[in-house]
């Protein structure tokens, strides 16, 4: 058996060494590595931490309450610079992480690290911005409606109408933002859902999971909601974005959207508020405000007609003021130089849709398909007082169905009013008209639509196809009190003659001059109807029984201001080419017409052959119309003859007649002339 004495060096200088020295080479390789920042061939990087100091661990040993909390490190602002070249200054505190420039910062040793990207969040947080106006106008009753339903803690929404931004709704939104503390404004416009689903969520002080889909974030800030309810204002929301999804629950959040849109998800109907333009004297308000008050004051008219000329849409008054300002002038002769308005009543951002109203008619007009920008522009050869579905479905030669899903979708984006709400009356001072569908675009759009018919170069077929619709209207109904639809599509008369003038169509203004004659003498549109009538005959008329009724139409005016030779003058011309065609019924009107001048001019033989050789011809083609306004004619003239008894029971013949076609101011006439 070996002496273990002997062995005992061999096994100190072979082993107990050897492994002491591997045990102390690890112990000093490791503090080395902890303590050191190593860098190895391969990328492998060992970052020094510091030991905790002695203090922390003398004092986790003592009572928590002999502790004095330790004081926060200062936050300190450093500069931020980003891989997409973007840069920005933040303030932070050593050891913390904010959120920042769409990325999540932590600051370690005095040094700035970007730990991640977090798309798709945008740097906006929930602070309404700064109001574009000094001074809120209130806005009359929408206010107290929109109030009342925040603080009832229900959902609504102000929608602007005319499709236009500028309008107020944001600034609406603003003003009463302020009358709660607990408002959270959220921008949309064109962001996305994700995007202001995770705005709502940095706002919320919680945290998305990058792998949640759309309704999984939805869930999550609905219950956020539930726990910290907010009134919540979604300003600009456009067609396409998914509401609902962002939407907190109403109770116990109130929320406020604004919109171009009148029908949006999760929104009831009766709880969507449209903001109309201003009123004349909240128009008059603003553009005191906006540093024209002593002009105002110094010609009060003409601030109404500039009211008026800016359509009292609150975007181009402001721009109107700006304008003034930076060359004050009278305000009847500024007006006289805002012609084309659209160019004039700009800023210094042609694509600035809030401070240009043409970058603002783009954001809607942009947003539709090719055939409903089609339909939109075609709207513009409408006048002003607007048209009725069968009117559109005309120009924009649509089906029926076609037709109204299309007009449905203009309102919905708001490009339409719809001025059938209610009760609808007459332009001209006839009785209320019973409901009915009626559409109008406001002034400055209709100006912006007509901009865009002129450049496809459409508005020649747009508007022949109106005034055909006009032509076939009128032709068929001769009598306003039988149809005081009618009534109203005299303004469209205006404006399709108007067009006629500059294109030189002398059929198309000929027309306009003489099929709504009746329409056109009843409401005195005398001076407009002469207007048509001459330059339609100096263009030159083709068509032999058009030139002889716009002859006519001349005499009917020469008569009503009692130029009696120039009216005999015109019937004259007109008779023989009415004859030459076989015209009946414009002859037998052509001659009791000149009937009528010779008995104003006293001529009163004249006047008697004139009616006897009308009548039999108005009896011969059944046109009743004639025959009582012949035999009421005849009665005057009997009566003048002193045939009394004969003349009254003339007169009593054209009354039956009347009666039976229903012809009011016939009889009335019929009445006047017998108490005299």
């Amino acid at each position: 058996m070996p002496n273990l004495a002997s062995l005992w060096p061999n096994l100190l200088y072979f082993c107990i060494v050897p492994c002491g020295a591997v045990i102390a080479g690890s112990i000093l390789l490791f503090l080395i590595l902890k303590y050191y920042n190593i860098e190895l061939p391969g990328g492998f990087k060992f970052t020094r931490r510091d030991p905790p100091a002695k203090d922390k661990l003398a004092t986790s040993e003592k009572p928590a309450s002999a502790q004095p909390p330790p004081a926060p490190p200062p936050a300190q602002s450093i500069g931020v610079q980003f891989t997409d070249s973007a840069s920005m200054n933040v303030n932070i505190t050593q050891g913390d992480s904010i959120s920042a420039g769409g990325h999540a910062i932590k600051a370690e040793e005095g040094a700035v690290v970007i730990v991640e990207a977090e798309s798709p969040q945008p740097p906006t947080g929930a602070a309404a911005p700064t109001p574009r106006v000094e001074r809120f106008i209130d806005r009359g009753p929408i206010m107290s409606s929109v109030r009342e339903a925040l603080r009832n803690r229900a959902a609504t929404a102000v929608v602007g109408v005319g499709g236009m931004g500028g309008v107020g709704k944001t600034e609406l939104a603003l003003f009463l933002s302020k009358e709660f503390n607990d408002a959270l404004w959220m921008e949309v416009n064109s962001r996305s859902l994700e995007q202001v689903q995770f705005s709502l969520a940095f706002a919320l002080g919680i945290t998305l999971p990058p792998n949640t889909d759309a309704d999984g974030r939805a869930e999550l800030l609905r219950a956020a909601f539930a726990q910290q309810p907010r009134t919540v204002i979604f300003d600009d929301v456009r067609q396409g974005f998914d509401l609902p999804k962002c939407l907190p629950p109403s109770p116990p959040c109130a929320v406020l959207i604004t919109s171009r849109l009148r029908q949006l998800p999760g929104v009831r109907s009766q709880d969507i508020h449209s903001l109309n333009v201003m009123d004349e004297k909240q128009a008059k308000e603003l553009l005191s405000d906006e540093g024209m008050k002593g002009a105002l004051e110094q010609e009060p008219t003409a601030g109404d007609d500039l009211a008026k000329l800016c359509g009292y849409h609150p975007l181009a008054l402001r721009l109107a003021a700006a304008r003034w300002a930076q060359r004050p002038a009278p305000l009847s002769q500024f007006n006289a130089a805002l012609t084309h308005r659209l160019t004039q009543l700009s800023g210094p951002d042609p694509k600035d849709p809030t401070a240009n109203l043409r970058a603002n008619f783009d954001l809607s007009y942009e947003a539709l398909t090719a055939d409903d920008r089609r339909r939109f522009r075609a709207l513009a050869v409408f006048a002003e007082t607007g048209f009725a579905p069968a009117a559109a479905r005309a120009v924009w030669n649509d089906p029926h169905p076609d037709a109204d899903a299309a007009l449905t979708r203009l309102l919905t984006v708001s490009l339409l009013q719809n001025q059938s709400r209610g009760e609808a009356t007459t332009a001209r001072g006839l009785s209320p008209l019973p409901t009915a569908e009626r559409f109008a675009l406001h002034d400055l759009l209709r100006e912006y639509a007509l901009e865009k018919l002129r450049e496809a170069k459409e508005d020649e077929a747009a508007y022949r196809a109106h005034a055909g619709l006009l032509i076939e209207a009128f032709g068929r109904e001769w009598n306003p009190e039988k149809n005081p639809q009618l009534t109203i599509e005299l303004d469209n008369v205006a404006e399709v003659a108007e067009w006629a003038l500059m294109a030189k169509d002398s059929f198309v203004l000929g027309s306009m001059a003489t099929t709504p004659r009746n329409w056109l003498m009843l409401f005195d549109m005398r001076d407009q109807q002469m207007k048509w009538a001459s330059q339609s005959l100096a263009l030159g008329i083709e068509d032999k029984e058009l030139r002889a009724n716009v002859l006519s139409s001349i005499g009917d005016v020469h008569t009503r201001l009692s130029e009696l030779p120039e009216a005999r003058a015109r019937y004259e011309e007109a008779l023989p080419i009415y004859r030459a065609i076989g015209a009946k019924l414009g002859e037998a009107n052509c001659i009791q017409r000149l009937g009528d001048v010779h008995t104003a001019l006293s001529e009163l033989p004249e006047a008697r052959a004139r009616y006897e050789e009308a009548l039999p011809i108005y009896r011969a083609i059944g046109a009743k119309l004639g025959e009582a306004n012949v035999l009421s004619s005849q009665g005057r003239l009997l009566v003048m003859s002193g045939e009394g008894q004969k003349g009254l029971q003339t007169l009593q013949d054209a009354l039956d007649l009347y009666a039976a076609i229903g012809d009011k101011v016939g009889q009335a006439n019929i009445y006047t002339a017998r108490g005299h």
